[in-house]
């Protein structure tokens, strides 16, 4: 995150820096989306993180239209809450063929935010790692407790 500016009272402009050093300055709210229970949000990258297939519930929770995340890359549901050391250790354990689990928070396109439990495998092809497939369900509240308490330390 490198900068933010308050709009009006519980939304704030917030440029995002990601890991290949792009920008995108994003909007973002207070408001909170509930995640559906008994849902599970599926999305499958190629190995560089671009989105190649979603499923309904991705596109009823995070607001976008399917045609809007095709094609982009995964990051676009990062929440400025989120530490990147967290997404660095994503990276670095599905490149190196092993599952990563754990909480995020996630950013829709109206600027609101949900919460996850996201597993994330890498999709493999005669050995090969021919992109990763997130799978997310409901967060406990115990899991997200510990994710408020520890996340802002991470920066």
């Amino acid at each position: 995150m490198t900068a933010s500016t308050i709009i009006k009272p519980n939304v704030r402009e917030v440029t995002l820096t990601y890991y290949d050093s792009s920008q995108r300055t994003v909007t973002v709210t207070d408001i909170e989306t509930p995640f559906p229970t008994g849902r599970l949000v599926i999305s499958h990258t190629d190995t560089t993180g671009i989105i190649i297939q979603v499923n309904r519930f991705l596109t009823e929770i995070s607001g976008y239209p399917e045609a809007e995340m095709l094609g982009k890359p995964h990051c676009l549901f990062r929440h400025p809450d989120m530490p990147s050391v967290l997404f660095k250790e994503l990276w670095e354990t599905i490149q190196q063929g092993r599952i990563w689990e754990g909480g995020i928070k996630n950013l829709r396109k109206d600027g609101g935010f949900y919460w996850v439990d996201a597993t994330v495998t890498p999709n493999t092809r005669r050995g090969k790692i021919i992109g990763y497939i997130s799978v997310r369900n409901e967060l406990s509240r115990k899991k997200r407790a510990e994710c408020e308490q520890l996340y802002p330390t991470l920066f």
